[in-house]
């Protein structure tokens, strides 16, 4: 499945910046969903390097790699050539993101430090850390 994928990668390079610009104008202005796609396919070899980076089971990379195009369309959508910024520097938060949001997630039941606390609870909880340290306590009355 994996070697599928890569097999599928673009084997071609950059995207030339007037073809690029014109990609952007046709889809932004335009509504055309084929500049769309061949945006995201371009692209996809970004999202293929950055979950490569995280040691997983292929299984799991695949799911990273699914998660990350996901990342990519959602900056494709968000993405304002006016900016000034590279597509490239602009999607790799929003993959990255996507990915550590799926790792997270996964891990959650996993590893304790994972799971999230409501404010108020963490709240106290500092609290009774902070007095038992400091003041040798051996617990604080919150009511």
């Amino acid at each position: 499945m994996l070697s599928e994928y890569i097999n599928s990668l673009p084997k071609e390079g950059k995207l030339s910046r007037e073809e690029e610009a014109r990609l952007w104008d046709a889809y932004k202005n335009e509504g055309e969903l084929e500049a769309r796609q061949k945006l995201i396919e371009h692209y996809q070899l970004l999202v293929f390097k950055e979950a490569t980076k995280y040691p997983v089971q292929e299984t799991v990379l695949l799911d990273l790699i699914q998660e990350g195009t996901v990342g990519l369309m959602e900056a494709a959508e968000k993405f304002d050539i006016e900016q000034g910024v590279a597509f490239s520097l602009y999607a790799i938060h929003r993959i990255r993101g996507r990915m550590l949001d799926f790792l997270r997630g996964k891990n959650r039941k996993k590893n304790f430090l994972h799971c999230r606390l409501h404010p108020i609870r963490l709240l106290k909880l500092l609290i009774e850390i902070l007095c038992i340290l400091l003041f040798r306590w051996q617990s604080v009355d919150y009511q």
